[in-house]
């Protein structure tokens, strides 16, 4: 009828929240407009291809974890991750794009023009009947 109590451990994971995350290009997992990198227990970077889907655990206790192809690791924050490199990454001058602008025969284009041009010949007759 009684059972021993859990311990904290597992009630810290048993009220944890998990969610799907896929590893972008820095090797990283973003969480919550955060970046993290997988550590083994030794404290060690773990680097995983772009694209490999992983669980992220959050505990009760708000600590982190990753379950990458049945491995557990823990998560710690990268501070500031860079979109550019300094060094490696110049910024080329664009050059400013050209407008399309269709041709009379197309579809669209007619069509306004000849609403253009059916304006323009009732115009013209109110001013006729106008001076006359």
């Amino acid at each position: 009828m009684f059972e021993k109590q859990p311990t904290l451990q597992k009630i810290n994971l048993t009220l944890a929240i998990l969610s799907r995350r896929i590893i972008d290009t820095g090797h990283s997992i973003c969480f919550k407009k955060k970046h993290y990198r997988t550590v083994n227990s030794v404290g060690t970077s773990i680097y995983f291809g772009k694209g490999t889907k992983c669980m992220v655990i959050e505990a009760f206790d708000k600590s982190l974890f990753a379950t990458v192809e049945d491995s557990i690791f823990s998560l710690e924050e990268i501070p500031k991750v860079q979109v550019k490199s300094e060094n490696f990454d110049e910024i080329l001058p664009t050059e400013p794009k050209k407008i399309y602008i269709p041709r009379m025969i197309h579809p669209f284009k007619r069509q306004s023009f000849e609403k253009f041009i059916e304006k323009q010949n009732l115009k013209a007759q109110k001013e006729l009947e106008s001076v006359s």
